[in-house]
């Protein structure tokens, strides 16, 4: 009975320090959110935002909900670029939109009327400060990682 509840006790406690990496590179993401509006700051609805990672080689897409919002979650950090299409505007787009780890970053923008060829680009300044993020952390780049060895 002793061994038995010994192996029990094992098993649980290899299960739980197992778990512990798997919640750790849960955390090692990002988000991207914003709003879409229109010049005189009305909410554009349905508007198609498409999330391009030229690293990684793939596309994401959503659409605007009725406040003209949008957010993607669980984005490996790196540089994005980001398009942004609704009819009877003018497309707006970001490049090198920079995600950090465990950050989210906001990208509005404001569409002009216009036709389907015209495109619009907004250069994206890095936030110093995150507003959806109350703690105080730190970035640990490939050199901080390789001094500290």
């Amino acid at each position: 009975m002793k061994r038995l509840t010994y192996l029990l006790l094992v098993g649980i406690v290899l299960l739980s320090l197992g778990s512990g990496n798997a919640f750790g590179q849960a955390a090692a993401s990002a988000a991207l959110q914003g709003t879409i509006t229109d010049q005189s700051d009305a909410a554009i609805k349905g508007t198609k935002v498409e999330i391009t990672s030229k690293e990684q080689g793939w596309t994401r897409n959503t659409d605007t909900s009725e406040a003209g919002f949008y957010r993607f979650e669980l984005l490996p950090a790196g540089i994005y670029s980001i398009k942004v299409n609704a009819p009877g505007f003018s497309t707006a787009e970001a490049k090198e939109v920079v995600l950090q780890v465990g950050a989210t970053t906001t990208q509005n923008f404001t569409l002009k009327p216009g036709s389907v060829s015209e495109i619009i680009e907004v250069t994206s300044a890095l936030a110093l400060v995150d507003q959806q993020k109350m703690d105080v952390s730190t970035n640990i780049t490939r050199n901080k990682f390789r001094n500290c060895r």
